[in-house]
């Protein structure tokens, strides 16, 4: 049997206030600048942003409904930054699982290199797919596990054949990534991050589509430059 993926932890209960109560420095003996290019650049300033941000997450979680957040401005004012803060937070304090997507080649591109990262299906054979996303998931139809199963692996059969499939449509796959995050805030609250959505070429369909009938605690929070 093909284990479950060991998802994030997104269920805690949310602090009022995203701020950490300030820690000592830690000092590693022995450690030196060789280590300096690995920390994590801090957020400084944009309190006011933060607290909506925060507010947005919690008040999902309080009503368990869906909202959209959108972070536009021209490049380099810090809406991936701002993006990047609000995942690191919530995984941190236990609030949602968090999903992170870059739409440079499209909307669906990125959620669904997100779920594969989320769903621990990476580099998968598509029957090994199709058998993680039930012990996870546990879907209770072929139809609903077929569709997912070949937007996050390899093109074979997702019952094991190799025989050449036709693509999916854009409805199937709206159907398919629908279904799948209506399913993951059946467990835990979740957190969708969509940065540089400019990039994406794809109709607004999907986005809305999410947004619309997902109806579990569910945050899309997306960077975009506003057009000119």
């Amino acid at each position: 049997d093909t284990p479950p993926a060991p998802l994030d932890r997104g269920d805690l209960p949310i602090p009022a206030d995203w701020r950490l109560p300030e820690q000592p420095p830690l000092w590693l003996e022995g450690a030196g600048l060789s280590l300096f290019g690995m920390r994590g650049l801090e957020t400084v300033g944009r309190e006011q942003e933060r607290d909506a941000l925060w507010g947005t997450l919690r008040e999902t979680a309080g009503d368990r409904r869906p909202r959209v957040v959108a972070l536009l401005g021209p490049a380099g004012v810090g809406k991936s930054q701002l993006l990047e803060w609000f995942g690191r937070s919530a995984h941190i304090h236990g609030a949602a699982l968090c999903l992170s997507a870059r739409c440079e080649q499209g909307l669906t591109a990125g959620l669904v290199k997100a779920l594969k990262v989320a769903l621990r299906v990476e580099g998968l054979a598509l029957p090994a797919v199709a058998r993680r996303l039930q012990a996870t998931l546990q879907y209770t139809t072929y139809n609903s596990l077929g569709a997912l199963a070949r937007l996050l692996g390899p093109g074979e059969d997702a019952r094991g054949g190799t025989e050449p499939r036709k693509p999916l449509s854009s409805e199937a796959i709206t159907e398919a990534l629908v279904h799948c995050l209506q399913t993951l805030t059946e467990h835990s609250r979740v957190l969708l991050r969509l940065d540089d959505l400019h990039l994406s070429e794809e109709p607004p369909a999907l986005l809305a589509a999410l947004a619309q009938r997902v109806s579990g605690p569910l945050v899309i929070a997306l960077g975009a430059r506003e057009p000119a």
